[in-house]
């Protein structure tokens, strides 16, 4: 019986446990957030010849960094204030629908823990 009980305790701890498709706890740039964009935002923000954005979101320092104007687009720490993930989360981008909620979250926990090179 007390095999039984502890069983029930660990499939019931497993059960409330992270499932496929969850968000991650802290997002890094390289294995979470880059693959957002580079799934969802190219070619338009490639960089490349057809791009039909200065915004480049290849690469972390153009992530960082300003499109025609002088504002950032990414405030580390700062989400709501960040204007990529306010177009984000507003469905502004990308142009063929809005990101999935869970992407979208990911974006909002890589900005809020610091918008790191990691």
């Amino acid at each position: 019986m007390k095999y039984l009980t502890i069983l029930a305790v660990m499939l019931l701890l497993v059960g409330c446990g992270p499932r496929a498709g969850t968000t991650v706890a802290s997002a890094t740039f390289a294995k979470d957030v880059q693959p957002i964009f580079a799934q969802n935002c190219m070619p338009c923000h490639s960089g490349g010849t057809d791009a039909k954005s200065p915004y480049v979101l290849t690469k972390y320092d153009g992530v960082m960094g300003n499109g025609k104007d002088s504002v950032p687009n990414v405030i580390a720490g700062k989400p709501d204030s960040s204007l990529l993930y306010t177009m984000l989360k507003e469905g502004k981008m990308p142009p063929p629908g809005p990101l999935a909620a869970a992407k979208l979250d990911i974006v909002m926990k890589w900005i809020s823990a610091g918008a790191k090179n990691n």
